[in-house]
């Protein structure tokens, strides 16, 4: 542990208990605005805080939703951005890892944003769009108030720079950035939230942004050093004693048996075709799935650590591969331990 004080507030980075610093949730509400978040969130639109958490907690969903204030970040040349007063009736709310987005939200309908949560698969926007987090909520903390601002506007600066950029592999990327109310963890300032994933970072500095931007969004990778946690619960290690990377793996906490996706597994390399229909809770690890039901032919080497290649995927969709490619592109890494696939198909 160390202290270093900028602008007047003295900023503690605790590096002995970030690791697994995050409690386990499915959801994210975020209710937009763009005024100031006041210490106590709730004050801001009680009536619509007050039946919005009434109706979480008499759901499947209580203790697993997290709610907060927050306030879009965009590039100057955006146009078309309009104010938002949280004092009318109908607020606009965004749900994470979904990012999915609610508009005309009020007291009224606000029961609709359950409902649709419970079938995420069938209303979930782009999923190769990112969304980035950064708690700037000063009234509840000073650090996060000081040094989030200037991460974020440092972060907003870079990406913007990489987005123009032709050449880079951002530049056909979205990635929105958001200030956001107290996450929790404010020891832990600057704290990032990146979704779809999930990840939590912390003790994150202005020096970071270049490398927090090039291992989490270019490489694709986990950035253990700064890494809090998942908010399935995953704390991303793997077997590693605090270093190294962990390539990166959408996981979300498992839900219930409805919220699954139908999935196919085909055999060709047994004596004769053979398939396996299986209903798979979403975030569910394709290997770990196909273990548990006896598939043959699925090795799973490593216990999918992406350290074998003996499990891998063809995707035959040219469109939506070349999409993910430009969103999440395959590493050197995962190019060189493909180099080691037995009978792996040139195209």
């Amino acid at each position: 542990m160390f202290k270093r004080k900028l602008l007047g507030v003295i900023q503690i980075r605790d590096m002995s208990s970030l690791r697994n610093s995050v409690k386990p949730y499915q959801f994210q509400i975020g209710i937009l605005t763009d005024q100031q978040f006041p210490k106590e969130i709730d004050t801001l639109i009680p009536e619509f805080f007050k039946s919005l958490r009434a109706t979480i907690k008499n759901s499947e969903f209580k203790d697993n939703v997290r709610i907060n204030l927050i306030t879009e970040r965009k590039d100057a040349n955006e146009k078309g951005k309009k104010s938002i007063d949280v004092s009318r009736n109908n607020l606009n709310v965004l749900v994470f890892p979904l990012q999915r987005r609610f508009e005309d939200v009020s007291v009224e309908n606000h029961t609709n944003i359950i409902d649709q949560l419970r079938n995420p698969d069938e209303h979930s926007l782009n999923p190769l769009e990112r969304s980035i987090l950064i708690c700037t909520h000063e009234t509840v903390d000073e650090r996060c108030g000081c040094h989030g601002p200037q991460f974020l506007s440092k972060l907003q600066h870079h990406i913007s720079n990489l987005r123009s950029n032709p050449h880079s592999q951002l530049s056909q990327s979205t990635i929105r950035l958001f200030e956001a109310s107290h996450v929790g963890g404010h020891k832990f300032a600057v704290n990032a939230i990146v979704y779809p994933e999930g990840d939590w970072y912390g003790n994150l500095k202005e020096s970071d942004v270049e490398e927090f931007v090039e291992r989490v969004f270019v490489k694709g990778e986990r950035w253990v050093e700064k890494f809090r946690g998942n908010m399935s619960g995953d704390v991303g290690l793997d077997g590693i004693d605090g270093v190294g990377d962990v390539t990166w793996k959408p996981i979300l906490k498992e839900r219930n048996s409805e919220q699954a996706i139908n999935v196919c597994y085909q055999t060709p390399f047994s004596p004769s075709v053979k398939s396996y229909d299986l209903k798979i809770p979403i975030g569910k690890s394709l290997m770990a799935t196909a273990v548990e039901n006896n598939i043959p032919n699925i090795e799973a080497t490593c216990e999918g650590k992406a350290e074998c290649a003996t499990c891998h995927v063809y995707i035959s969709d040219k469109v939506f591969w070349e999409k993910l490619n430009k969103s999440q592109p395959v590493s050197e890494a995962e190019q060189d331990m493909l180099e080691y696939t037995i009978g792996r198909r040139k195209k």
